[in-house]
């Protein structure tokens, strides 16, 4: 699993899950660091995507307008699930073998409520952080 590293909430949820399948998504997940480029350093993810077993998680328009520039939208799946309100999504290297296995987890995520338990916690901080300002 591969996430450009611009301070999405998504990595430290999965890591602190008690889920042993999301916390071990967690524990695989790469972070790759922003650079300064066209693309901020997603390339990256996108070359692993398409030369390793790799899965990319960011945002659907985003992730569709990077894979279209570059020249790979038709090598690619895309599970657009709405786990949370966002348009996240997952981008597959196409015959990829244990995509199921994610569309396993991501269905428990969704019906036990946790993307948006996660969600509301993550935006009652924000909103207790800015009324003590």
């Amino acid at each position: 699993l591969c996430m450009l590293d611009y301070g999405e909430f998504v990595p430290q949820a999965l890591m602190q899950s008690e889920d042993t399948k999301l916390h071990a998504l967690g524990a695989k997940l790469d972070l790759v660091p922003m650079i300064v480029d066209v693309w901020d350093g997603d390339e990256a993810c996108v070359a692993r995507v398409m030369e390793e077993n790799y899965v990319q998680l960011d945002f659907f328009p985003y992730l569709q307008n990077l894979y279209i520039s570059l020249g790979y939208i038709d090598d690619v799946y895309t599970i657009r699930e709405k786990i949370y309100e966002a348009n996240l999504a997952f981008f597959f290297r196409k015959d990829t073998p244990w995509k199921y296995k994610f569309d396993e987890g991501i269905r428990r995520l969704v019906e036990a409520n946790l993307i948006e338990k996660w969600y509301d916690d993550i935006m009652n901080a924000r909103r207790t952080r800015r009324a003590d300002k």
